[in-house]
């Protein structure tokens, strides 16, 4: 299982900022639950809106003091990022194996349609 953790004890961000980068962490697990539960539509639309929260975030500056607390958080965003991506590339994998057995599935039916229908 993939853990996010923080470190807010000696936080420096304000409470508003500690709970919006609490927000984008949480977002970010929810997310991997989501690729472990094979729920890739609300993972796109969670991604989407985690996106759109950490675009907030950084809209302002941090100080040199913020970027230490903030910098092990964005490495575990980006080790979350990575496991999902293998995830969605191994699920696509097998879903173009499954799709590929219906394909020559509906290939052999078709056939033995061709050889029923010339024997008559």
């Amino acid at each position: 299982m993939f853990v996010i953790t923080t470190n807010l004890r000696h936080d420096p961000l304000d409470t508003h900022r500690q709970q919006h980068w609490q927000a984008i962490l949480d977002k970010t697990r929810q997310m991997y639950e989501l690729a472990r539960n094979e729920q890739w539509q609300r993972l796109t639309d969670m991604e989407a809106e985690r996106h759109e929260m950490i675009e907030s975030f950084f809209s302002i500056a941090l100080s040199p003091d913020e970027a230490v607390v903030i910098a092990d958080g964005i490495r575990q965003i980006l080790h979350s990022d990575r496991n999902l991506n293998d995830m969605a590339v191994e699920f696509k994998s097998q879903a173009i194996k499954q799709l590929s057995g219906l394909a020559n599935a509906r290939n052999a039916i078709q056939a033995y349609d061709n050889c029923s229908t010339s024997d008559r």
